[in-house]
């Protein structure tokens, strides 16, 4: 199992996740992302890895009838096909925390290595090695892989919308209060 290889957290971050492949000798990779990730990073980071030569497939997780993009078996399917048709070296996880967990687990299933590029300070397990997912209907944490990286751009998470820092922020009071329980 990997362990995290590189953590960058400044302004600029994401521009240097080109590089990072380029050194781990990852040439074609699959980049997850959902409408709102993409144009909060994805698509400048795609542009990125392009010009330095890395072939992209960009996957939109599909979102559901509500209109929300959730770690489920149907989203796993439509990345780990992704990955598998596009011959992917690694897969980017752009977005909060539920594309974190969809790639996280793709990757472990596929045997490749994620990057990291959280667009919001939604949650506090980015680094996590557990995938919480919903399988017929029931939320089960299934163990996975962390990232090799992660390429935390303060750019990009300034950005965020005030609901997902809060939910983050809530996300960290909970886990140290529980600590007590």
């Amino acid at each position: 199992m990997t362990e995290l290889d590189l953590i960058r957290i400044h302004p600029g971050a994401a521009g240097e996740v080109a590089a990072y492949l380029e050194q781990k000798s990852h040439h074609q990779v699959v980049l997850a992302a959902d409408l709102a990730t993409y144009k909060a990073a994805g698509e400048a980071l795609a542009s990125s890895l392009t010009r330095s030569g890395i072939k992209v497939h960009i996957t939109f997780i599909k979102p559901d009838a509500q209109d929300d993009v959730i770690a489920d078996e149907a989203s796993l399917i439509q990345l780990i096909l992704d990955i598998q048709r596009h011959h992917a070296e690694a897969v980017i996880a752009v977005g909060g925390g539920t594309l974190h967990d969809i790639v996280r687990y793709s990757a472990y299933t596929t045997g490749i290595p994620f990057i990291s590029v959280p667009t919001a300070p939604s949650v506090d397990g980015f680094n996590s090695k557990g995938a919480p997912i919903i399988i017929r209907g029931e939320k089960k944490t299934i163990p996975a892989i962390g990232p090799d990286a992660i390429f935390a751009d303060l750019d990009i998470l300034v950005q965020a919308p005030p609901a997902m820092v809060a939910a983050g922020f809530g996300d960290m009071l909970g886990k140290y209060t529980s600590l007590f329980d």
